[in-house]
This record gives structure tokens, sequence and C-alpha cells, in this order.
């Protein structure tokens, strides 16, 4: 099938920042005026997680009210990501594509496909005892892949996931997390850019701090903006999966998986919630990504869009390039025409956006002139600070074990 482009678009670099672990209720849902009763407390960050906190999602959404934790963020401790929020669009209906770890949801953020596998890749024997019918790497199509059979560019940041696939593993398009900068500076970004952070005090994850992946992000925007790619390039901010902090809403239905009576998890329901998980959200910048009307910043959801989910970053690429998936596996070309594309957060008519503030420091200078001016209150409090620099840690080797990049996270 042949996605075309219903208006041609500036867009000709998009870069998928992919962060870890958290749900949107647990980051914005202060901004969304969410219920205290789902917010819970404040949280400190680092936070101060209570005994028996699950990393990841759920086994299953029906027992999400004791295994998943009401604790939420507020712009002290995120004031570079709200300030975003006021300006640009946050997908406040955006989703997991799977109800799972870190790693099936990095493989759909690939392929659209994860094979069925609901969990972190084990090895053969803890696999078969966990239901898992299919072992990375796999023998499927990619949408890097498909790029290249359309001439176009990509780039793979330091995502450890991109191994799976044997279509890509061996390409020469692997790149350290800290070299992403360097080519955003210079201007030559490829026009698909994948980048998570190039260590694990910079993912987001806890119980690091969220402050420090917070400022590693907008550094990595800034060196789009001096590289003059503010009008030309899309970045999407996302997070994997919620982490084990609750959200607020029930993700859809969208697929099953039937958990063998065989092995270590007999105790889990015979069939559980495969897709999609936990909302996780998604803030978009570009000078032409949708701005406020009458102060209120652009939300999908409050405008009822439809929902969306990592394959609708996918989406977009497809949308935007007018790929032919026709290569695709069928699974794969179904689940990109279901998915709603992120072309609703964008007005290509609009005058040109201001770009957004990455540096704290010149947050509050704004701030300060905005007081001065009187259009705006003090913060309510004094935004978080990097407790340790936000600089690309030692070079590392993209591999299939525990770090950045999804595996085992």
């Amino acid at each position: 099938m042949m996605f075309r482009r219903s208006v041609k678009t500036p867009i000709e670099h998009v870069v998928i920042i992919f962060q870890e672990n958290h749900s949107t209720t647990n980051y914005f849902g202060a901004d969304l005026g969410e219920s205290p009763k789902d917010l819970g407390p404040r949280i400190k960050d680092p936070t101060d997680l209570p005994p028996g906190w699950p990393t990841h999602g759920a086994p299953t959404m029906d027992n999400a009210d004791f295994l998943f934790v009401r604790q939420h963020y507020t712009a002290a401790e995120l004031p570079i990501y709200y300030n975003w929020i006021k300006r640009f669009p946050l997908c406040d209906n955006y989703y997991a594509e799977y109800n799972s770890p870190s790693t099936p949801n990095h493989w759909a953020l690939i392929a659209a496909d994860a094979c069925g596998i609901g969990d972190n890749p084990h090895g053969r024997l803890l696999g078969w005892f966990k239901g898992q019918q299919k072992r990375p790497p796999f023998d499927i199509p990619t949408i890097p892949g498909l790029l290249e059979k359309h001439g176009l560019t990509w780039k793979n940041y330091g995502m450890g996931a991109f191994l799976d696939f044997n279509e890509i593993a061996g390409s020469d398009n692997h790149f350290d997390s800290t070299e992403f900068a360097q080519d955003a500076r210079a201007g030559r970004l490829p026009n698909v850019s994948w980048l998570v952070a190039p260590r694990f005090a910079l993912t987001e994850h806890t119980p690091d701090t969220s402050s420090d992946g917070m400022h590693w992000v907008a550094s990595q925007v800034q060196a789009v903006l001096d590289g003059k790619g503010w009008k030309n390039t899309a970045v999407f901010v996302t997070w994997d999966e919620n982490g084990g902090f609750y959200d607020a809403k029930q993700p859809p239905l969208k697929e099953v998986f039937e958990q063998p009576k065989r092995g270590i998890r007999f105790w889990l329901p015979k069939k559980r919630q495969l897709r999609w998980g936990p909302r996780c959200s998604c803030i978009v910048l570009n000078a032409f990504a949708k701005q406020p009307v009458d102060g209120q910043a652009y939300r999908p959801g409050k405008e009822g869009q439809p929902d969306k989910s990592h394959v609708s970053l996918l989406r977009f690429i497809v949308d935007n390039f007018g790929l032919d998936t026709s290569s695709l596996r069928p699974s794969q070309r179904q689940r990109l025409e279901e998915s709603s594309s992120m072309m609703d957060c964008f007005d290509f008519k609009q005058q040109p956006a201001a770009p957004p503030i990455a540096r704290l420091s010149d947050l509050h200078l704004r701030d300060k002139v905005m007081r001065f001016l009187g259009r705006r209150q003090p913060s309510p409090a004094t935004p978080a600070q990097p407790t340790t620099p936000a600089v690309p840690g030692p070079k590392r080797e993209l591999s299939r074990v525990k770090g950045p990049g999804g595996l085992g996270l």
C-alpha cells in the first residue's frame, strides 16, 4: 500500500527521542488537570519508591490499582518539559504499543511489530516457560529498511534493539548516542533518527533523577536548533512505557496474549492484554507544530482525535515521505493502516512558531522578563537543576545486554 502525502510538508528530518518508564499521569497529569486521587502525592526526584514497587507494566490492567504507584511530577521538577507543553502539542491520548516492559515497545518503534513477544527477551528455557514462541533476531522487514528502499537515509543513535532485526543489524547506520548532537549541529542529520540516552542515568528510568534526563533531552533539541533545523525537523519526545506508574486512562484493548499453562507464571490469568499499554505521552516540537489557541495548548485527546501509540510515529514517517509499504508483512501494514498518524499535531499553513527554550538559564531569563512586564506570576518553585552534568558518558557499544535501548529495562 502506498501512503501518499495528503499535503506536501516542509519536514525533511524526523527525530524520535525515546526515554524510559513514565506514564502520562505520572509526568503530566498535573498539567492535564487530572484528579488528586489519580495523581497521588507529589513525587520526590530521585524517587522515593515504596517497597515492592514494580519496574514495568502490570501483568494485567485489572490489578493496576494495587500494582501501580500513584505519584506525580510538577513544573518544579520538570521545568523544561512543562514549558514545552504550554506551547507545543502534548499527546494526551498516546499509549505504549505493548503492555509490557521496554523491549517490545522498542521493537514496535522500529518495525511496528514485536512478533508476539510481550516481555523482555529471555534465554531459550526461560522464554519457553514464559510462553515466548519466538526469540530475536527476527527476519521481518523494518521501517529503516523501507526507508532505504525509497532512497532515504536513517541513523540509529544508541538503540540496542536495532540489532534484533537481521535486515538492519549489520548496517553501517548504527552510531553512538553522543554523535547525534554533532550531526545535528553540523546539519547532517538523516531523514529519520532514532535516539536514546548514552547512559542509564540520563534515561529518566527510576530511581535515577528525571531532571538529568530532561536536561540531556533538552541539549539534543538545542543541537537541532543550533543546526538551523527548526523548520524542517520534527522532533518527537516520548517514553517507552509507564514503568510501574499509574495512569488515569485504561488503554484500549488491541490484542490479547494467551498465557500457556506451563511454567512459572501459572498464577497469571490465562489471557492478558498485550496491546496497548498505559499512556506514556509524546511531545511534538517543530515550527509547524500546532500552537495554543486562546491560551490552550493543543491536546489531541481533548480535541477528539483518534488515540495514538508508538506505531503512530512510524505512520507519520510513512505519511510524510510517501512510503510504499507493500513489502511489509500484512500484520505490519495493518497496524500502520489502523494507527492514527501524528499529522494532526501539525498545521503547515500557520506562521512558523518560535523555537522552544532548551536551556534552563534561558528559561530563568524568560521568567524574569515576563515578570518585569507583568505577564505572568513567578514559578511555584525553583526549577530543578541537573544533579550531574548532562553531558555524554563513555562511548557505549550496541549490544543485547541490559542497558539503554530498551533491553532489559
